[in-house]
């Protein structure tokens, strides 16, 4: 993969960088997988071929060599179309996850907890699930480096492309700003995200 960034052309190295960052899957090692099935389909044909020949059977050098080039084509392209999908049910299963998050961060603030400890609170219930993991990770450094919660929150939805993460810090925000009851309006939301869904 860092080979193909050195000396392959920019318009051949397209990289979904929000879909390979939800995917927790590197640049380098996208473009690397995608190298290796390229490499694979442009000697399989002719391997296949030489096989052929030593049982017996003659194939002509055309059909070898034009199966090597739309092997090598399409199994070099198949990263690309396969990481789109994933990506899209990976955002699914997140924003599926991000409902009950909101759910537990609007029963927080209605039992009195501050913007900061409600969604730390709720990051924590979640355990182990990479959704809240991820959460609670992005808390974490914002308590460390002084950002505000919604800030860190908006960072990792850029990152990740996760809206319905954004709108969350959105909504988070304007409750500190305006120190409004947030509790209906986390519930309203969450209705409305499980409607989409």
């Amino acid at each position: 993969g860092r080979w193909s960034a050195r000396v392959l052309p920019a318009h051949l190295l397209a990289t979904p960088t929000t879909d390979l960052a939800l995917l927790r899957q590197s640049p380098t090692s996208y473009h690397g997988e995608k190298l290796l099935l390229g490499a694979v389909g442009l000697v399989f044909p002719p391997l296949l071929s030489a096989l052929l020949l030593v049982g017996g059977f003659s194939v002509p050098w055309a059909i070898p060599g034009a199966a090597s080039l739309v092997a090598a084509t399409g199994l070099y392209l198949l990263p690309t179309f396969a990481v789109r999908p994933k990506a899209a049910e990976v955002r699914q299963e997140f924003t599926y996850a991000l409902t009950s998050y909101i759910d537990l961060v609007a029963l927080e603030r209605r039992a009195g907890s501050d913007a900061r400890q409600a969604l730390q609170h709720a990051a924590e219930v979640g355990g182990e699930h990479w959704v809240f993991a991820r959460l609670a990770a992005a808390l974490a450094e914002s308590a460390t480096d002084g950002r505000r919660p919604w800030d860190a929150f908006h960072q990792v939805a850029g990152e990740l492309g996760l809206p319905a993460l954004d709108d969350l810090a959105n909504i988070m925000a304007l409750a500190a700003e305006q120190s409004m009851p947030i509790y209906q309006t986390l519930l309203e939301h969450n209705r409305s995200l499980r409607t989409a869904q």
